[in-house]
C-alpha cells in the first residue's frame, strides 16, 4: 500500500513538472536571441525526460534551429532514450534541428554554414 502511494505521488509530481515545463516553453519570447541556445538545449533535454507533448519538444527544437550557430558540441550531445541501442546520442533530434536551421536561414552567410558543417562533423565523430 505504501509503495502504491509513493508511486502515485511520483507520477503526480512528474505530471506537474511536465505541465510546468510545457507552460514555460509556451511563454518563451519568440525573438531569435531572447533565450540562450544552451538554455534551450537544457529545456529540450528536460522535455525529453519528462515526456512532454511532441508539440512542446518541436517548439523547442524550432527555437534552437533559429540560433543553431550558437550551439556547441556539448549542446548537441543529447542522450538517446531509445531502447534500440543504435546510438548513444539522439541523431534524429540533431537532424530535425539542422533542418529547421536551414529552412530559416535565408542569408548568404557561408561562414555560418561552414560553422554548422564543422559542428555536425564533430557531432557525428562523437557518435561513432
Amino acid at each position: 500500500m505504501l509503495f502504491l502511494q509513493a508511486h502515485e505521488s511520483a507520477t503526480s509530481s512528474e505530471h506537474e513538472q511536465r505541465i510546468l515545463l510545457e507552460t514555460i516553453v509556451s511563454l518563451l519570447p519568440s525573438e531569435k536571441t531572447a533565450v540562450p541556445c544552451s538554455f534551450l538545449f537544457s529545456l529540450l533535454r528536460t522535455a525529453i525526460i519528462l515526456d512532454t507533448t511532441v508539440a512542446c519538444r518541436l517548439d523547442v527544437e524550432t527555437r534552437i534551429g533559429m540560433q543553431l550557430e550558437q550551439a556547441t558540441l556539448d549542446d548537441l550531445l543529447i542522450p538517446s532514450f531509445s531502447y534500440t541501442g543504435d546510438t548513444l546520442f539522439d541523431v534524429d533530434i540533431v537532424q530535425r534541428i539542422a533542418v529547421n536551421f536551414l529552412q530559416q536561414d535565408e542569408s548568404d552567410d557561408h561562414q555560418v554554414l561552414y560553422q554548422l558543417t564543422d559542428l555536425q562533423l564533430l557531432f557525428w565523430s562523437s557518435c561513432v
